[in-house]
């Protein structure tokens, strides 16, 4: 399969970046990544454009093939338009349906079909594929979807979403009603929503194994990280009978009533280094990456703080997919934060390390302190920050009660708020 890759600019023109193709046993690109996934070519009139950026770091703008570098299956930029673990798991499942009814063994999709997978209008960022060979049918790679679910829909979709998970079998109208929800990252259920005003929403769905009421936990988490000076997306908890949904704006649109909305260019912080699966990359290599493409000067100051309220609120699920950077037209800079939960055991799982001194089970504070300087800050500064965040996500409890936390709720996460590294801060 080989496909267009356009790339809609700040300006808000969609213009062809390049082509993306399955390469099968064919060898090795530029990149040195693995036989048998993909390639990658600029297209000559996008490398002479005043207006092109690099789709990622390791994909400069020169002429030649890439491939995924390291042991990734796609190339870095490309790669945050596939579908998250959710979402393949949807498009697995509707691959085996259909090939079910044609009395066929379901095949294993390549990398580009599951690019191609995603419905074109509420992938993430501002890349959209089109077939080579049909170069006049628009964006039409991607799945077709004929609507994207309202919110006044949630009840089904919370029905939908526990029917998938726990292996029954789904009406096809409501497994395109979760497919909206294919490109955002994580394992989560989710999916998108239209708002009243027709603007793009993303909706986070309860599930069985949740600790507690999770979106509740996530919706403090928020909350506090945007008292601790931390840009978040606008977000709201919806009660849906005794289950809580976490609705988030897409920040990766700029809603306009005349029309669908200009898309914004994504990069995750897991492209932003190129990172193969399983390889252990820590803040400060985040914060050296940051440094060198952010456009805005403060950006490494506020990944600072981030890195801040995860250890002081036990957030372990603060991975490299879970930390990205949008397209402006003055270049790169973060994106607000996302996928921020508490966890109430500490060192039962390992999480991004501070440094290659700090040991991600049980992380310390006080490395990110002595770590300041590759955050741009002095150590003074570095201290006030602390201050200011260890101040904020305090007011845990009180924050915590109005999203609707029980006491008995709010007692059984205390281990994650009340941890070392809040005696530690107060120490310093």
């Amino acid at each position: 399969m080989k496909l267009w890759v356009d790339v809609q600019l700040p300006s808000g023109s969609v213009v062809p970046a390049g082509t993306i193709e399955d390469i099968g046993g064919r060898g090795r690109g530029r990149g040195g990544g693995r036989a048998g996934t993909v390639s990658f070519s600029y297209a000559p009139n996008y490398l002479v454009s005043p207006s092109a950026y690099p789709l990622a770091p390791s994909l400069p703008l020169t002429p030649g093939t890439f491939s995924p570098s390291g042991s990734r299956a796609m190339l870095a930029g490309l790669a945050d338009s596939q579908p998250d673990l959710w979402g393949r798991r949807l498009i697995d499942a509707s691959r085996r349906r259909r090939a079910q009814r044609a009395g066929a063994v379901p095949s294993r999709a390549s990398e580009v079909e599951i690019l191609a997978a995603v419905p074109d209008a509420t992938r993430q960022g501002a890349l959209r594929y089109r077939l080579i060979e049909d170069a006049d049918a628009g964006h039409v790679a991607a799945a077709p979807l004929s609507r994207t679910p309202t919110l006044m829909e949630l009840d089904t979709l919370i029905a939908a979403a526990q029917a998938f998970e726990h292996g029954e079998e789904i009406s096809d109208d409501t497994a395109e009603l979760l497919a909206a929800g294919t490109s955002a990252g994580g394992a989560r259920p989710k999916t998108n929503v239209l708002r009243e005003d027709g603007s793009i929403a993303l909706a986070k769905l309860p599930r069985d194994a949740d600790f507690g009421d999770a979106m509740a936990w996530e919706a403090t988490a928020l909350h506090l990280s945007r008292d601790a000076g931390i840009t978040v997306p606008t977000f709201e908890l919806i009660r849906v009978g005794d289950r809580s949904v976490l609705v988030l704006d897409r920040f990766d649109r700029i809603h306009e009533t005349s029309g669908a909305g200009q898309r914004i260019g994504y990069l995750s912080a897991d492209s932003l280094l190129d990172k193969s699966p399983g390889e252990l990359r820590t803040y400060v290599d985040l914060a050296e990456a940051v440094g060198r493409e952010s456009s805005i000067a403060g950006d490494t100051a506020e990944l600072f703080r981030r890195a801040a309220v995860s250890l002081l609120i036990n957030n372990v699920d603060d991975h490299m997919r879970n930390h990205g950077m949008l397209r402006s037209k003055s270049g790169w800079q973060l994106s607000p934060a996302f996928d921020i939960n508490p966890f109430y055991r500490h060192g039962a799982v390992e999480s991004t390390p501070i440094s290659d001194v700090d040991d991600p089970a049980r992380r310390d504070i006080r490395n990110l302190f002595d770590a300041a300087d590759a955050f741009r800050l002095t150590r003074a500064q570095g201290i006030e920050l602390l201050r200011e965040v260890e101040r904020a996500t305090s007011r845990w409890r009180e924050v915590g009660a109005g999203y609707g936390l029980t006491s008995e709720g709010l007692g059984a996460m205390a281990h994650a708020f009340e941890g070392q590294n809040r005696e530690r801060v107060r120490e310093l």
